[in-house]
């Protein structure tokens, strides 16, 4: 089963990165200065935002662990250096195309910013943005086909990971993923989409709605990346059903584009559950 679950992985992803490449150039290219400043404060305020709340959210839990005492053995394990990442080839995009085909996506949105940037308010730029905007459709058909795909893969990918997971490994772990369990529904379908609901006029129904598809698949894949047309999709779906204004729709379909892939270069909540993990066992 391991090899038909990779491989519905790796067909989620066909679409990803060209998604991602076409909607930041695209998105950003489309906007024009006098907005774009206040779009990236309102992000930045935001995401900071979420982040104190998810750092608040896991780090109390870490009182709620039982304390654990484990003996220590020495393993040769201990000795094999471990693998350290080349942080300079993820976040700098020196070579566009390496990035590209190694799937370094700080690198690669970062190069889409820089070039966004330099189409904004360009009247020249107009029919690269037409080309653009007809390639996001194809990307987009594209994704509504691969999704239909989702219900078996779900299935193949669930089905491998419990015929792979032993009882006593289960057994170790019981109290860390009953407590995970718990703070990820919690997270998921209390904190954030009441957070949501507070400060926005959708309903709590709407926003479950609109992200269940990307919480089922990032929940079953075990990968955030996989979601992010999906979270674009499901936000564009919140204000296509709550707005009759054909302007502001594409305004906000802009700003999706832009803030979807650029949010998931930083930190998301779902970094800081290492952490609990070695406050569990600490």
């Amino acid at each position: 089963m391991t090899p038909l679950s990779q491989a519905f992985i790796k067909i989620w992803q066909i679409t990803i990165i060209p998604s991602v490449t076409i909607s930041l150039v695209l998105g950003i290219g489309s906007l024009n200065h006098s907005n774009s400043r206040g779009l990236l404060f309102k992000a930045g305020q935001v995401l900071l935002m979420f982040w104190t709340i998810g750092i608040a959210i896991f780090f109390s839990f870490q009182f709620a662990f039982p304390v654990l005492e484990a003996a220590s053995f020495f393993s040769t394990q201990d000795l094999i250096s471990p693998e350290t990442l080349d942080f300079i080839d993820i976040f700098i995009p020196y070579n566009p195309f390496h990035s590209l085909s190694e799937g370094f996506l700080p690198a690669i949105v970062l190069f889409c910013l820089c070039l966004g940037l330099s189409l904004m308010g360009d009247e020249e730029s107009k029919p690269l943005m037409n080309l653009l905007s007809i390639l996001q459709a194809a990307l987009n058909r594209i994704t509504g086909f691969l999704a239909k795909t989702f219900p078996i893969g779900v299935f193949v990918i669930m089905a491998q990971t419990m015929g792979t997971i032993t009882f006593e490994g289960l057994l170790e772990l019981q109290v860390f993923l009953i407590y995970l369990a718990f703070l990820a529904a919690l997270v998921i379908f209390g904190v954030l989409p009441l957070l949501v609901s507070c400060f926005t006029t959708f309903r709590y129904r709407d926003i479950i709605s609109a992200s269940s598809r990307a919480v089922i698949l990032g929940f079953s894949s075990g990968t955030e990346f996989i979601t992010l047309t999906l979270i674009n999709d499901g936000v564009k779906k919140l204000f296509w059903d709550s707005l009759d204004n054909r302007e502001i729709k594409d305004e906000i379909e802009s700003y999706s584009r832009v803030l979807v892939p650029v949010g998931y270069t930083f930190p998301l909540l779902g970094s800081f559950v290492p952490f609990l993990f070695i406050l569990f066992v600490a």
